[in-house]
């Protein structure tokens, strides 16, 4: 056990880190030819370098040739594997030189092999394993290099437990590593030990590298919600941020029209591992009317539609003419009686009725009014012409 982790260490903590399952060793046996006797000196001269792409197995060309073209002294670079897929180069070539007058011949053999994959993930837990951030997972194909993020491993409000936290790669046949950050970062800082993390796919194979990351809650969240009885918000929310362990605590908050009814959740405590939330249910305060509504027309109210009422309550009248109000106090009966109703004739017989015990100031008062009413109404008539 100690020999495979310190393999495991020594492989993933190597200045290189970055796993190369598609590495090729250099082949001194490389099939490069040239016949070039002449000067390389000549500047306008242009050379060329071919390659050739041939199933080892058969001989046949498996895609057409590729050539390269450049000024004679200059320097080529190609890697003839990153052409071709579903095929692998059991021995390498030439991947780099110079142009030179002759033109250069290079055959690249190859074996069928399926291309490989490779599926990096980062998966975040707290202490207990439940997640806290949805998984990260990418995969790559072949000659697409990965290199690690430390973005990738910075959460808001979060400690990173290094050694909780898990670096492995899966090869797919039943070899898989498994490292903790701590002891592949050794000495390192976390950000230069990720910055060597990298790697490509390989034929054949589907490779996976897995970081599974463990945290510690280190800042938490305390909400308070204020709404009416049907659950919909009359004020913005109060959010308060602490270190898990710190206490906290909200104070009732007045809102105009409303008055508290119930409270639920913690309104005072201490931050934890989780966000918390507390909710104020306030009731709408009822506004009782006791006193008289006058209405008034706009100003530019058609003096056609004029129109003019007595409203009666607790003993005085107001009346609106036209936006106009006037008022009497001291009647003790409430009524509410369109002027154009009265009669004069009704009003002069007030007298000759039976003794009810009603006040025969109203009638008199009402009909003084009406009056009033009558010669303003005319003078707005005038005015109209």
């Amino acid at each position: 056990m100690k020999k495979a982790l310190l393999f495991a260490a020594t492989l993933l903590s190597s200045i290189a880190i970055g796993l190369s399952v598609a590495e090729v060793h250099v082949n001194v046996d490389a099939q490069v030819t040239s016949q070039s006797s002449a000067s390389n000196d000549d500047p306008q001269q242009m050379g060329t370098v071919t390659y050739q792409f041939i199933d080892m197995d058969n001989g046949e060309k498996i895609r057409d040739d590729e050539t390269l073209t450049g000024k004679v002294g200059d320097t080529w670079s190609y890697d003839p594997r990153k052409h071709v897929h579903d095929y692998q180069m059991p021995n390498a070539v030439a991947f780099d030189g110079t142009f030179t007058v002759e033109p250069q011949v290079i055959k690249a053999f190859f074996t069928p092999a399926k291309d490989g994959s490779l599926n990096v993930y980062y998966k975040y837990s707290d202490q207990s394993g439940k997640e806290i951030k949805t998984t990260d997972s990418t995969t790559y194909g072949m000659w697409e290099n990965f290199q690690a993020d430390i973005n990738k491993f910075e959460l808001k409000d979060w400690e990173l437990d290094l050694d909780k936290s898990i670096y492995s790669i899966d090869f797919g046949v039943g070899n898989k590593i498994e490292v903790p950050l701590r002891q592949l970062a050794g000495t390192n800082s976390l950000a230069n030990t990720v910055s060597q993390i990298q790697a490509s796919p390989g034929y054949g194979s589907d490779a996976t590298i897995g970081f599974d990351l463990v945290y510690t809650r280190v800042q938490s969240n305390v909400t308070a919600n204020y709404v009416d009885e049907n659950g919909n918000s009359i004020s913005n929310p109060k959010v308060m941020t602490g270190n898990v362990g710190n206490t906290y605590s909200f104070e009732t908050q007045d809102i105009e029209g409303y008055s508290l009814s119930s409270v639920s959740g913690p309104i005072s405590g201490t931050y934890g591992n989780e966000d918390q939330t507390v909710t104020y249910v306030y009731k709408k305060i009822k506004q009782d009317v006791t006193d008289s509504q006058i209405v008034n027309k706009d100003s530019d109210t058609d003096n056609s539609s004029l129109s003019s009422n007595v409203v009666a309550n607790k003993g005085d009248i107001a009346i609106n003419i036209g936006g106009i109000a006037l008022k009497t106090a001291n009647l003790s009966q409430q009524a509410t009686t369109p002027f154009n109703n009265l009669k004069a004739a009704e009003m002069s017989n007030q007298n000759s009725l039976p003794d009810t015990g009603s006040n025969p100031g109203v009638s008199i008062t009402l009909a003084g009014l009406s009056m009033l009413v009558v010669s303003l109404m005319i003078i707005l008539k005038s005015e109209e012409y």
